[in-house]
């Protein structure tokens, strides 16, 4: 807290750190309309004002980040984040970068949740560029301003295609802390491949695997396994008891199905021999020269796409 807001700030500001996990300081305020139970942190729910101050980028599964979603998921507790980000975990919505919220479930159950505090919510949410600066700044109702700065990400970071490649090459920038958010690079781009196509992703994982207890666990080395176990686990990913986080679920889906669409090798120096033991989802390479060239053996007369700063850029095919 005091990295973010500065030792002298900190000091004078009275400040919690939410825990979604504390039943003890959650409201519950009722079922939004697709079924999930909503409790959010109580001083949050019963606040006059609650002023939500974020940044709007392409997301995986929302469509887009900011506006609502510093309540939930942010201030929210386990089993509403859990409920929400189980609706992803479709065929349908497994990707959903740069969907439209009208039809995006994830989204509107998100909204709908935010609208449940007694409170007026006022947003403050920037939009940055590629190199991180604020380019626009909007401001108010927390839809209404949202949408018209979801506007200005989608002409930034929306990259509309001719037409799906065989090999997709891109990068985790800005998403660099570790693997649960460089692999959004993947999440993010891999529409821009043909089915069966490759995608060839620059890993840089500062802080090597993350938290995600999935990333940890330990993985059929061989690849046919690997496929069969995601051909397997995707149908039934929200009702088995594998030891995976409630949280985690969502992620864990999406990979699978990314993995079981398209071939996935990700250049990631920091944690390639530690991913390598466990085995993983990915092919797993210590250099992007040695990713390259086993990806022209595989297809000699590619098409390619590059998609840099893929944390944030995605393609835009058809319609979508």
């Amino acid at each position: 807290m005091a990295a973010k807001v500065g030792r002298a700030a900190l000091e004078k500001l009275q400040w919690r750190n939410h825990d979604c996990r504390d039943k003890n300081t959650l409201a519950y305020l009722g079922r939004t309309r697709r079924g999930t139970k909503v409790f959010i942190n109580k001083a949050v729910a019963e606040a006059d004002l609650v002023l939500l101050i974020g940044s709007i980028e392409p997301h995986l599964h929302a469509g887009f980040g900011g506006g609502c979603k510093n309540i939930l998921p942010g201030v929210a507790g386990l089993e509403t984040i859990s409920q929400n980000h189980a609706l992803c975990a479709h065929p349908k919505y497994f990707s959903a970068v740069g969907l439209e919220p009208d039809k995006n479930p994830m989204r509107q159950d998100i909204e709908e949740g935010a609208q449940m505090i007694r409170g007026v919510t006022f947003i403050v949410n920037t939009v940055l560029n590629h190199d991180l600066k604020v380019i626009k700044i909007v401001a108010g109702d927390p839809i209404a301003a949202h949408r018209e700065g979801m506007k200005v990400t989608r002409e930034i970071y929306g990259v509309r295609i001719p037409a799906q490649a065989d090999v997709v090459i891109t990068d985790s920038y800005p998403m660099d802390l570790d693997l649960r958010q460089g692999a959004k690079a993947i999440g993010n781009t891999h529409f821009a491949a043909k089915p069966g196509g490759i995608i060839i992703a620059a890993l840089k994982c500062d802080d090597g695997l993350g938290e995600s207890g999935f990333a940890k666990a330990r993985l059929p080395s061989s690849p046919l396994m690997v496929n069969l176990l995601a051909k397997v686990l995707a149908p039934l990913i929200k009702s088995l008891p594998l030891g995976i986080s409630p949280e985690d679920r969502f992620s864990v889906y999406t990979a699978l199905k990314t993995i079981q669409r398209n071939r996935i090798f990700a250049c990631a120096p920091s944690i390639a021999d530690e991913m390598s033991r466990r085995g993983s989802l990915f092919r797993i390479f210590k250099s992007m020269p040695d990713a390259v060239a086993e990806a022209e053996e595989i297809k000699p007369e590619a098409t390619v796409l590059i998609f840099p700063m893929g944390g944030v850029t995605y393609p835009i095919v058809g319609s979508r």
